[in-house]
């Protein structure tokens, strides 16, 4: 291959992942007062290394976590059929119940490969370390449902379809 012809062009994305925040309604813990306390688990995928795993965190009406705020609960306290939280990042309103937990795409994760360099790059998300091929570095800086977009040391974005053959 001509070195005119190598490059980003040659760069397949090979699979993009949506990475969601998912909050869960674990338990429900009736103290004795009878004030009712919901153990929730709250997962967030986008977040940054350390800080993706799925946490536990616990609260009761009108309290907030670092997430959301729990504003109601809809039927019996110790058995709830419908939890309605306010996201603090976002102020939407949403629900969550034993059998429906919430999900919400955070962003995306994306697997790509360089074949000229018979390189290959998995799990890859915006902030990743730069991608090394062609002599140059490369950064992620988005990635979408269905593209990634890659930039070159002289800041020209280069986006790259999911499964487009170069």
């Amino acid at each position: 291959i001509p070195v005119s012809k190598l490059g980003p062009k040659l760069v397949t994305v090979t699979n993009i992942t949506a990475l969601y925040t998912t909050i869960t309604l674990d338990t429900v813990n009736v103290q004795s007062d009878g004030a009712a306390r919901y153990l929730f688990g709250v997962e967030k995928q986008a977040a940054p290394a350390g800080k993706r795993g799925k946490r536990q965190v616990g609260c009761s009406v009108g309290e907030k976590t670092d997430t959301f705020q729990l504003l109601s609960v809809g039927g019996p306290k110790e058995n709830p059929t419908n939890l309605v939280f306010i996201l603090l990042d976002t102020l939407e309103t949403n629900n969550v119940s034993k059998d429906q937990p919430f999900r919400r795409v955070d962003g995306y994760k994306a697997s790509i490969r360089y074949d000229p360099e018979r390189k290959a790059w998995n799990d890859q998300r915006v902030g990743s370390p730069p991608l090394k091929f062609n002599d140059e570095d490369y950064k992620i800086v988005a990635i979408s449902s269905n593209e990634v977009i890659l930039m070159s040391p002289n800041q020209k974005k280069w986006p790259i379809k999911l499964n487009s053959t170069p």
